[in-house]
């Protein structure tokens, strides 16, 4: 006797054909979703591609029978948990490097698509108006390039810039001749929360190249130097024109970083916009 899912709170083969052809033995792996940090509702025009999607109202589903969701309905995110089960023809052919099951990017896409907090979100760049702010806060004048570091935690990140010699600008190297760079501002973890020059909080570290080279790729890391915490962060590359007037050129964002001694390496490619 074959037990069904759980769809629309029946143990019955489905009316409208869906997962006719699943049973609990078909299921390869459970995922439990984490809710959303903000306020969310979610309605589902569709089922997955693959694969069974319910809900339940504890974490992890402890203690309760997931039900299948429900197309058409408004689900407050921060109530219910999403619970995808997995099914063998949910995944690659092929497993990744570790040997480990990968789903089928149509699957996370449709995933994705609903539970969007599941995606990292990139925050804008800061404009033009707020890079000076944040600059003239620390006390930096404008510079033709300027790599600045944002993150806003309880954790030491530390910014490293390589000029075109190959030589480094770092809290350990801070003034540099080889590219008039110089190490404007280093800052730790007891600067959390502080306020920043465009009234944004956290801390900020940034290194002013005054001689920059057009057309080189730049290169440079953020190291993770202490704390236990996730280290999410930006860095924008900006710069003023032949005018002194400051432009943005654009960020890196990392959602994810802790470790101590662990480096996020990034490079960019200089364009005088003068």
């Amino acid at each position: 006797m074959y037990t069904w899912f759980n769809w629309f709170g029946a143990t019955a083969v489905l009316g409208d054909g869906y997962g006719l052809d699943y049973t609990m033995a078909d299921v390869v792996y459970a995922y439990y979703y984490p809710q959303p940090p903000e306020p969310a509702t979610v309605t589902f025009t569709d089922y997955p591609p693959n694969g069974w999607l319910g809900w339940c109202t504890v974490a992890n589903c402890e203690g309760q029978t997931p039900s299948g969701i429900v197309t058409g309905y408004a689900y407050d995110a921060q109530y219910y948990y999403f619970v995808l089960y997995a099914t063998s023809d949910c995944f690659e052919a092929e497993a990744d490097e570790n040997g480990f099951p990968v789903l089928k990017q149509a699957l996370i896409t449709w995933v994705e698509s609903y539970l969007v907090w599941l995606v990292p979100q990139v925050p804008e760049a800061p404009d033009s108006a707020a890079v000076e702010g944040i600059l003239a806060g620390i006390g930096a004048a404008g510079a033709p390039l300027t790599v600045t570091l944002l993150w806003n935690a309880d954790c030491d990140l530390d910014l490293y810039f390589h000029c075109d010699d190959g030589s480094v600008i770092s809290y350990q190297n801070t003034n540099n001749e080889a590219c008039g760079g110089t190490l404007d501002s280093d800052m730790t973890a007891t600067h959390y929360n502080q306020a920043r020059g465009d009234g944004s909080l956290g801390q900020v570290e940034n290194i002013s190249v005054g001689a920059p080279v057009e057309d080189h790729v730049y290169a440079g890391k953020v190291r993770y130097y202490s704390g236990s915490v996730n280290g999410e962060f930006q860095v924008i590359f900006s710069g003023t024109d032949g005018d002194g007037v400051l432009h943005v050129y654009g960020q890196e964002h990392v959602a994810e970083f802790s470790g101590e001694g662990t480096d996020h390496p990034y490079s960019f490619t200089y364009d005088n916009v003068a």
